[in-house]
């Protein structure tokens, strides 16, 4: 059995006991569905090479939508991570693109929460460009299913 369908069938076994990652009010909060593909036509290059700029572009779309979260989408082809050289070569030389998560933009000193039980496996302030910022990485035993998270 594949990891996927693994962790698919933990979930369901387990659905009662998986927490939430934020505090979201389902009567009063909204997620904005962010795109990060080559399809948003916003994210041009001086745009995404700005982190200042950028910063203010996602809070301004979380305002006029109204919403106190943003999300970001799994297995998105992110052309935003051209941006920094860390995503642009490989192992196999080729430039990552694929996302591998979902993100979740909130304000500043928004609780977040390990929905899983888990254990610390590293914390580092990925201060590059481009890069993570301050990381702390998950480690979940998920009955015989290793999934870390960041």
């Amino acid at each position: 059995m594949d990891a996927t369908s693994l962790l698919a069938g933990y979930l369901k076994i387990h659905q009662p006991f998986i927490g939430k990652v934020v505090d979201f009010d389902v009567a009063n909060d909204r997620f904005f569905k962010f795109d990060f593909t080559a399809a948003n036509t916003d994210l041009n290059p001086d745009l995404v090479a700005d982190t200042e700029r950028f910063s203010r572009w996602v809070n301004q779309k979380l305002a006029d939508n109204q919403c106190r979260y943003g999300i970001g989408g799994y297995m998105e082809h992110r052309t935003l991570y051209s941006r920094s050289i860390l995503f642009n070569v490989n192992e196999d030389n080729e430039p990552r693109r694929l996302h591998l998560g979902v993100d979740i933009w909130g304000e500043a000193g928004t609780p977040v929460y390990a929905p899983l039980p888990a254990t610390i496996h590293s914390f580092n302030d990925n201060n590059n460009f481009g890069d993570y910022g301050p990381t702390i990485i998950l480690a979940h035993q998920l009955d015989g299913l290793q999934l870390y998270s960041l």
